[in-house]
Formats: structure tokens, C-alpha cells, sequence
């Protein structure tokens, strides 16, 4: 119910969401940012940023690719629902 209505939602005008899970975030936003911590241990820092179906497929940042499996990204971009 709360990815339709923001789905619904984001046709009017635009959303920005934080949350913590990723194959929500897969399933609901055209763009998402990724932000960690730097190795000085810099909080809020931006890793990378762009359309989410990149973001999750084919990440630039060492980081990203380590935290995301490549088969989660194609389960997650299919439409999985599972929790």
C-alpha cells in the first residue's frame, strides 16, 4: 500500500525518500544516491549518484559493487515483492 501511494505520488511532484532498504528503494525511485562514511570517517558522504536501475546493476564505486550482489540487483529490478 505505501509503494503504491508513492508511486502514485511521485507522477505530481517529487519525493525524497531515505530508507534502508535497497529492493524497496529498486522498486519504487528512478534515481537513487548512495552515502557512507569516508575512510576518515566523514559522515553523509556521497558515493554515487544516478538513475536506479544503473545504480543497482551497474555500479561505478568499489563500494556499491561489494554490497550489492549482482543477482540481487536482477532479482529486485524484475519486480520482486518478497520481503
Amino acid at each position: 500500500m505505501i509503494e503504491e501511494s508513492i508511486v502514485d505520488l511521485k507522477k505530481t511532484c517529487t519525493l525524497v525518500v531515505v530508507m534502508h532498504n535497497m529492493q524497496q528503494a529498486a522498486r519504487i525511485s528512478d534515481s537513487s544516491s548512495f552515502i557512507n562514511v569516508d575512510s576518515r570517517r566523514k559522515l553523509g558522504v556521497l558515493v554515487e549518484s544516478c538513475p536506479t536501475e544503473k545504480i543497482f546493476t551497474a555500479p561505478q564505486e568499489r563500494v556499491l559493487k561489494t554490497i550489492l550482489p549482482g543477482g540481487l540487483a536482477k532479482v529486485v529490478l524484475l519486480g520482486d515483492v518478497s520481503p
